[in-house]
């Protein structure tokens, strides 16, 4: 469900598939945010709160982390929030 709200977020892309951990990584393609000016963006206007990628060294530039350890329904709609998040970035 997580992937496949990110197919729905325009400007972002899983770097790999979690494979029994409860986070992914993604990377964001989205002009004059940084990592951690996105993860704001994401928190003041969608309600959602992600780790920039830069908290994990300065290569996760580009990057944020999501947490999948919630409910499938609370997960659902943090997904949603923030493709309607990236849709208004994005245009």
């Amino acid at each position: 469900m997580i992937l496949d709200g990110l197919s729905h977020a325009p400007g972002l892309s899983a770097i790999t598939d979690p494979r029994g951990a409860f986070y992914v990584f993604v990377r964001h393609d989205t002009p004059g945010k940084d990592s951690s000016a996105l993860a704001d963006y994401l928190l003041d206007h969608g309600g959602v709160a992600v780790v920039p990628g830069t908290t994990f060294g300065e290569n996760g530039d580009g990057c944020f982390r999501i947490s999948f350890a919630a409910s499938y329904e609370d997960c659902k709609e943090g997904m949603e929030r923030i493709a309607k998040c990236m849709q208004e970035l994005m245009g």
